[in-house]
């Protein structure tokens, strides 16, 4: 039955990039058709609890099939005027491929392949989600809603964790009901998204050898890939908000509608995966009014309303009603503003330093991504990928205001918030490599030279 169910999210997410006009790259489509999918699909399930419906594998599946139909559908135009992704055209490519591309290919899939089968065969074991996002969705599936039993009768013994933001624990929900045993397949499936779109996008820039080289890299961080099959909030976070700056990055440059919208939603999603990434849109959002604002200055504030509004309302539909009106949950303010403490922001600043310098957590990504960022800036002084720059540097920024104001222990800050929390960092950091004047310069010598041999 959970096959049945990752069909139907992969034909809600292709069905929603028809709409927002993506109907080209059939490979691109399949790597961003399950986040937009499953993501959907969360949502659906979330407003059927608010609506009274018991949430069993029957009603969760009729929704996911009408929704896919309806997305689908091109209700005006008739069958024929289906948007088909080129799938088999993708395919005819494949005899195209190089011996040297088949190779990078061939090293990821065998470096998936065991976060992939951990995801399919082992139960979860992370502290946070046994009693928190895992926690949840056994008693959703068992009393077939979200606001169970499980918040009457062991709720007081808990800490916060079943209080996330719920896209893990709905997807934790409609897996179980769906008959996979430990509910996780979807991560597996998240991280195979995450590394088709980035493999993807990155191959349009540069030559498939370097793209297949960085995919590697991308894969081979050891905690991020620990994190592939280890069940938390984070990694599913990093995932939505990865794809969205990639893709709001496509739409500062190509200036198409369709990447806007696109990354709008999964920076939504990003919020409704974790809560704290509505400070994170904020940022996002103001880089795009300033990536846009030669066009037009009011269109370019209507972009980055629309932008941090997405965000806002996943936030709030959450935090602001679901928990305070329907868990009757109201958590003690975590957050402390208008004090000046240079003693605390010193250890903060040195704590996510150490934690990023820590070759055992990310091996030697920081410093591959400070040398290129130096050559591409001093030598070449190209401001191509400006945006994904200052994304990263205020992404930093944004962590240290927030882990200052945050009044929890230092410690449980900068090590677990802020280590899980840099998972949006990484990927971004080799796209960054990536898009960079030097290696998209390396690219054109090998084309150069493969034209020559």
């Amino acid at each position: 039955m959970y096959i049945i169910t990752i069909i139907l999210h992969y034909a809600i997410g292709w069905g929603l990039l028809n709409k927002l006009g993506f109907r080209r790259n059939g490979w691109e489509i399949f790597g961003l058709a399950f986040p937009l999918g499953l993501g959907s699909g969360t949502v659906a399930v979330f407003l059927m609890d608010a609506m009274g419906i018991p949430l069993t594998t029957f009603s969760t599946t009729l929704v996911f099939l009408v929704m896919a139909a309806a997305l689908i559908y091109p209700w005006r135009s008739g069958i024929k005027a289906v948007a088909w992704p080129h799938i088999p055209r993708s395919i005819g490519k494949i005899k195209k491929i190089s011996l040297v591309e088949w190779i990078s290919l061939g090293m990821i899939f065998a470096l998936c392949l065991p976060s992939l089968w951990r995801c399919f065969y082992l139960p979860v074991t992370p502290y946070d989600s046994i009693h928190g996002i895992d926690l949840v969705a056994k008693y959703a599936v068992q009393d077939g809603k979200i606001n169970s039993s499980m918040f009457s009768d062991v709720g007081q013994y808990l800490s916060t964790q079943p209080y996330y933001a719920p896209f893990a624990a709905l997807s934790q929900t409609i897996y179980r009901l769906a008959g996979h045993p430990f509910g996780k397949i979807w991560l597996a499936l998240m991280f195979l998204s995450l590394l088709v779109v980035f493999y993807v996008n990155l191959r349009k820039k540069i030559h498939p050898a370097l793209a297949g080289f960085l995919t590697i890299v991308l894969i081979s961080i050891p905690e991020l890939y620990a994190y592939t099959f280890l069940l938390q909030t984070d990694f599913s976070n990093a995932v939505f908000v990865s794809i969205s700056v990639i893709y709001a990055f496509r739409f500062i440059k190509e200036r198409e509608m369709k990447y806007f919208w696109l990354s709008s939603i999964l920076f939504g999603f990003g919020a409704w995966s974790r809560s704290e990434t509505l400070a994170f849109a904020i940022i996002a959002a103001i880089l795009i009014i300033l990536f846009t604002l030669s066009d037009k200055p009011l269109p370019s504030f209507k972009l980055g309303l629309i932008f941090f509004s997405m965000s806002f309302l996943f936030f709030a539909v959450w935090n602001l009603y679901y928990l305070p009106y329907v868990l009757e949950y109201t958590p003690e303010s975590y957050f402390k503003f208008g004090f000046w403490d240079p003693e605390r922001l010193s250890t903060i600043w040195k704590g996510m330093w150490i934690i990023l310098s820590d070759t055992a957590y990310w091996g030697y990504v920081l410093y591959f991504f400070f040398a290129i960022a130096a050559i591409n800036l001093l030598f070449f002084r190209d401001r191509g990928n400006l945006f994904i720059l200052l994304w990263i540097i205020l992404l930093f920024c944004g962590f240290l205001v927030l882990l200052y104001h945050l009044q929890l222990g230092l410690f449980a800050n900068v090590n677990y918030t802020f280590r899980r929390g840099s998972f949006k960092l990484w990927p971004i950091m080799i796209f960054y490599i990536g898009t960079s004047a030097l290696f998209v310069r390396i690219s054109e010598k090998i084309e150069n030279w493969q034209r020559i041999k």
